[in-house]
């Protein structure tokens, strides 16, 4: 599928409810507004093509490049795609779900340390939310990592931008919910942090202490641990039942 024949599905497929809500929200860069379900579809019809990917990401649109984002691939994940991709980041939904494409690429654990530190809002953001989703999901990365990335969000997430304080109070819930061994320490530094002011835009503002987010993402946490540990053993006693029967 071309390129202009997506940029006219994706037109007729907006709708001005879509745009004026975005608008409320910051996103000022040019939208059709298309709904995200229908953005997932599309992509499914369009299939994986980091070409194309690039090709929508340059036209600058919203739903181009949310569009983007879903069709890039895991391959398309290069160091200098993720680098290009992330200097003209405009605003948190991109950022966020550039991240959740990012966060799996080799180059993304160096990057991410650059991102974090960047001056610019939405390059910050994408690198807390990559730190967030490497804190839960890539157990390669030492915990001493993320130990100082606590360090960082206690220090400067008073003074960080909007939506970058957003960013970083998410990473520290998402350590703390994902390195159990650093869980009392998050937990110790949101309570040292206390409420974090964040502007949404027309749906208001403020984010409750993380402390009770943790606790309930650790106790979730232990659930499925325990849940697991259970199947393991019950696939185990059956195992043993069956030996005895045999």
């Amino acid at each position: 599928m071309t390129l202009a024949r997506i940029l006219a599905l994706l037109e007729t497929m907006g709708l001005p409810e879509n745009r004026e809500l975005y608008a409320k929200h910051g996103i000022d860069s040019p939208a059709y507004g298309v709904a995200f379900s229908h953005l997932r579809d599309l992509a499914k019809r369009v299939g994986s093509s980091s070409a194309l990917a690039d090709s929508l990401w340059a036209t600058g649109n919203h739903d181009a490049r949310v569009l983007a984002t879903l069709v890039v691939g895991e391959r398309g994940a290069s160091e200098a795609r993720l680098r290009a991709w992330s200097s003209t980041l405009d605003n948190a939904v991109i950022a966020d779900l550039f991240a959740r494409w990012a966060w799996r690429a080799k180059a993304a654990r160096a990057l991410a340390a650059e991102w974090t530190a960047s001056p610019d809002e939405w390059i910050a953001r994408a690198g807390w939310m990559t730190r967030a989703l490497h804190a839960i999901e890539r157990d390669d990365i030492p915990e001493s990592s993320f130990a100082k990335d606590l360090e960082v969000i206690e220090r400067e997430i008073g003074r960080a931008e909007n939506r970058v304080r957003d960013a970083m109070n998410m990473a520290l819930i998402a350590i703390a919910i994902g390195r159990a061994a650093l869980t009392d320490d998050a937990i110790a530094a949101a309570r040292r942090i206390g409420t974090v002011e964040v502007d949404f835009g027309e749906s208001g503002g403020t984010l409750v202490p993380a402390e009770a987010a943790i606790r309930e993402g650790v106790e979730q946490r232990g659930r499925r641990d325990a849940g697991r540990t259970g199947g393991k053993k019950s696939a185990r006693g059956r195992r043993a039942a069956k030996t005895k029967r045999g």
